[in-house]
This record gives structure tokens, C-alpha cells and sequence, in this order.
């Protein structure tokens, strides 16, 4: 595996017909999409024992083992808040909306344009407040399907969540490139037998893609 923004596995060449984005980070420009930090500072505690605590929960909560407000009820009572689980919700809800600063269009207009050759995606780790905003933002239309780990019941990096994306759209992974931010993520792809590319910034995305031969337009 090389270490370039582009991972591909080249052991079988297979003609790609499906694209998968990640969607924090790459389709959106945010600040910080991480929930220990939203609840320390709803429930103002040290940043470090959120993050130990989540750590208990967080696999459940991005799969939708637990509910959100499970989690919330859970960070409640361990750590004595007298806010109640509607104003814990309330709060971690903007802080979160704050740190969305703004949709990445110039994305979303390669996303339009490659909707023309290939069937687009998104797959996401995400938790529900964080997808009721994105909704909100209006650019579901552009995908053909959203995969959700909270209500698909999946965490990327784990090989299942690619197996089962390439499942449900009845696609060899061969046939699907993935795109995200995070390292670990496309690697998670790749070795899965999918083609992948590691989300820097636009440009690079679009001469990343037409290495593998993915070009936009009819």
C-alpha cells in the first residue's frame, strides 16, 4: 500500500461504477465532529474525562446499539449534571450547528456532474443529532443512497461496514472508490478490496480520481 492521497488494490482491474463519500470533513467543512468534546463543554468537565467516558460508549453510539439519548442519559448521571437530558440535547445540538461553517460546493458541483456516469454515495459514521442538521442542509438529493453507521449499524474502519455498503448496492468492491478524510478510513476501504482517496482539498480529489480513470460530464 503506498502512501499517496490515491490507495488502490490492484490485484483484479474492475471498471468503477459506484463513488462513496464520507461526509464530515469532505462534503462539509467543520470545525470539530467529535461528541466527548461537545458534551465536556455542555457539561462542563475537563475535556479528558469525556473522552475516557465516551470512550466506553462510542462504538455502541455510532452503531446505533444505544440510543442517543441513552448515551446522554448515561453522561447525565455519571457525571451529576442538573441539566436535564432535553437541555443537554438542546445544547450539544448547537454546538454542534455552530461548527458546521458552510457546504463544500464546489464538491457538490463534482458530485453533480460524476452523478452523471456513476451511482454516488455517502457513508458515514455519525450520531443522530449530528444527521437531523445535516438534513436540514438540503443536498440529499444529490446521492442515491445515504449510509448511516447509527441506523445501518455499521463503524468504519471495520471491514463489515465496506462489505456491507458494497452489499446493499449490489457492487463488487472492485467497482467502488471511497472517499475520506481520515487515513485510517480508506485504508479500512482499501483493504476491503475497494479503490480509495484520502480527502485533502478539491483539486487534489479531481486529479486523484482521474488517475483511476474517473472522469465527471456525460
Amino acid at each position: 500500500m503506498d502512501s499517496s492521497p490515491a490507495l488502490c488494490m490492484a490485484s483484479h482491474i474492475y471498471m468503477i461504477k459506484n463513488i462513496i463519500f464520507d461526509l464530515g470533513n469532505v462534503l462539509l467543512d467543520q470545525k470539530t465532529i467529535t461528541a466527548d468534546v461537545y458534551f465536556a463543554t455542555v457539561l462542563k468537565i475537563p475535556k479528558i474525562d469525556s473522552e475516557l467516558f465516551y470512550k466506553k460508549y462510542k462504538s455502541d453510539a455510532i452503531t446505533g446499539n444505544i440510543s442517543f439519548n441513552s448515551l446522554t442519559k448515561l453522561y447525565k448521571d455519571n457525571f451529576k449534571s442538573a441539566l436535564s437530558i432535553k437541555q443537554i440535547i438542546e445544547e450539544y445540538k448547537q454546538l454542534y450547528i455552530n461548527d458546521v461553517r458552510e457546504i463544500n460546493d464546489n464538491l457538490l458541483d463534482l458530485v453533480s456532474q460524476l452523478g452523471k456516469r456513476y451511482s454516488i454515495y455517502i457513508m458515514t459514521n455519525t450520531l443522530e443529532p449530528h444527521f437531523e442538521h445535516w438534513k436540514t442542509l438540503g443536498f440529499d438529493t444529490y446521492f442515491k443512497r445515504i449510509f448511516r453507521s447509527d441506523t445501518d449499524h455499521f463503524i468504519k474502519p471495520e471491514k463489515q461496514a465496506y462489505e456491507f455498503v458494497a452489499q446493499e448496492i449490489g457492487a463488487n468492491p472492485g467497482e467502488c472508490v471511497f472517499i475520506d478524510d481520515l487515513k485510517e478510513n480508506v485504508q479500512g476501504a482499501v483493504q476491503t478490496g475497494m479503490k480509495g482517496v484520502i480527502f485533502t482539498d478539491f483539486m487534489t480529489l479531481v486529479t486523484d480520481l482521474a488517475r483511476m480513470g474517473v472522469m465527471a460530464g456525460p
